[in-house]
């Protein structure tokens, strides 16, 4: 009976902790604790954005905060410049960030590994920046084991905005 006791106490001591953890605030819901997405645009781009959220996903918090950030909003009904904004392209995107992106015969794709949509816009800008040399180019980026970037994409013929910051 002790080592039933036992077992039972050693399986139901974790639950009652992490119960008591979301009951004491230490825990909660992807709601409360995402930063909203505007907030997350505005401090990851120092860009102000304005629209309508059409999906915002961020499952952050692996292994050293691996993860992915997925933003895409709708800007018909507001204006955006960027234009000449430091980091900021005109579309087309060079071949090595479509290749993480939409992959290629030697390459995996980031939007097969993840369910997101993103279209391969030619009319519009983008932004790129490699967390792992501080630039923001490409360079030797498809030579690593592992990514650590911030994409951004301002599709002028479909008025969206889409913001992803991958950490492997």
């Amino acid at each position: 009976m002790t080592a039933v006791l036992g077992i039972t106490f050693v399986c139901v001591a974790p639950i009652a902790f992490f119960s008591g953890c979301f009951l004491l605030g230490i825990g909660g819901s992807d709601a409360e604790l995402k930063t909203p997405w505007d907030k997350v645009i505005e401090r990851e781009l120092d860009l102000e954005i304005k629209g309508d959220l059409v999906e915002y996903t961020d499952d952050h918090g692996g292994f050293l905060g691996d993860g992915l950030t997925y933003i895409c909003v709708d800007v018909s009904k507001s204006e955006l410049h960027i234009e000449g904004t430091h980091g900021w392209n005109e579309l087309p995107m060079t071949e090595s960030i479509h290749t993480i992106l939409y992959g290629s015969e030697t390459h995996g794709a980031l939007r097969e590994s993840f369910d997101f949509e993103l279209p391969d816009a030619q009319n519009g800008y983008y932004y790129f920046y490699d967390k792992q040399t501080g630039a923001y180019t490409d360079e030797g980026i498809l030579g690593r084991p592992s990514y650590n970037f911030k994409f951004a994409m301002y599709d002028l013929d479909e008025m969206k905005f889409y913001f992803i910051e991958f950490d492997t």
